[in-house]
């Protein structure tokens, strides 16, 4: 296809960061104008959380008196460090593919999906110290992974960067970033327990039907560590799952009607009485294994035929063996809610 037709219909930085991350070095790849599609919602997803950003920047003064950096602070900063050295790494060694994806996790799945949910909370408090030191952590990383990413998005990262606080010239004139010294293990082992809490739960939201705007009581069952983390952390549950009533406990007890999920060490029990209408509940579940058993009984009647197996392309018998994979999963979360529902198992 002629680029400047993609261009027009994506822009040129999307065709400029879809090519460098699906180009692995050394490889060709077939190429479609639809899968420029990445790089589109890879730049609106940065300049919606510049967006974001700048508009919870009031009164934001570099000078003013800060709290100290909380927890999510440093996992941000130490995830920032290590995302700055692996892709400097990668560009230095000509895997652009690499830096591509990489920046890509960071930007999208870390500072995006995670760090500007857990600063919500001090955005909108009533803490001005707090307030300021989640804006001045929000904006340095910002600054930066608008530095790392403008070799793949050249003009994209020079237009969100001249409109924030403190902007001095243009990227394509500074510095390199470097890493700062902020990897922090203590700092990732936690926002990695309170991850793999949210998660769970919501998955279990979704996977029970509980409302989105519905407040949860929430039992966990652990010790040690993650317990700890998780008392110290309730408010991040509360915000980002709807968490009303927690407990943590080791010896915690699995309350009955409530939906269960492993995260971790972690065993997490979400309460459904009153949430749910648990016979429609048990029906939808029902009839979704049968669904999922024939979907089950049809691939693995296909993945037994050798001749399927033995004339297919490698890669389509890989996607069948996946697909499997995926709803024998799907069908064994099936089974585990009909059972906490009380259902035939």
């Amino acid at each position: 296809p002629d680029p400047i037709d993609i261009i027009e219909e994506y822009g040129a930085d999307a065709l400029r960061f879809t090519m460098i991350a699906l180009t692995p070095v050394g490889q060709d790849v077939q190429f479609s104008a639809k899968k420029t599609a990445l790089g589109r919602n890879f730049a609106n997803k940065i300049w919606n959380a510049a967006r974001f950003l700048t508009k919870n920047l009031a009164g934001y003064d570099a000078a003013a008196d800060m709290a100290e950096p909380d927890v999510t602070d440093r996992w941000i900063l130490s995830r920032l460090d290590r995302a700055t050295a692996a892709a400097t790494r990668a560009f230095e060694e000509n895997r652009f593919s690499d830096s591509a994806w990489i920046l890509y996790d960071f930007m999208w799945k870390e500072y995006c999906d995670w760090y500007l949910e857990f600063a919500k909370t001090r955005f909108y408090g009533e803490d001005a110290a707090a307030r300021a030191r989640a804006q001045e952590t929000g904006l340095t990383v910002l600054r930066r992974a608008l530095a790392l990413l403008h070799p793949l998005f050249p003009f994209l990262t020079e237009a969100v960067g001249e409109f924030l606080p403190g902007a001095e010239g243009l990227l394509i004139t500074g510095d390199w970033p470097a890493p700062a010294g902020g990897e922090d293990e203590d700092a990732e082992t936690e926002i990695g327990v309170i991850q793999e809490a949210v998660t769970a739960l919501r998955n279990l939201r979704a996977e029970m039907n509980v409302p989105p705007g519905k407040k949860v009581t929430v039992v966990v069952r652990a010790g040690g560590r993650p317990a700890e983390v998780l008392q110290a952390g309730r408010r991040f549950l509360e915000s980002l799952a709807r968490v009303e009533e927690l407990t943590v406990d080791a010896a915690a007890a699995k309350p009955p009607l409530s939906a269960s999920a492993v995260a971790g060490s972690m065993e997490i029990y979400l309460s459904l009485a009153g949430l749910i209408d648990l016979d429609a509940e048990r029906r939808r579940l029902e009839k979704k294994r049968g669904e999922l058993q024939k979907a089950l009984d049809g691939v693995d009647r296909k993945l037994a035929n050798e001749k399927f197996v033995s004339r297919a392309p490698d890669e389509v018998v890989a996607a069948e063996k996946e697909r499997r994979d995926r709803w024998a999963a799907d069908l064994a979360a099936v089974e585990r809610h009909l059972s906490d529902l009380g259902g035939k198992a």
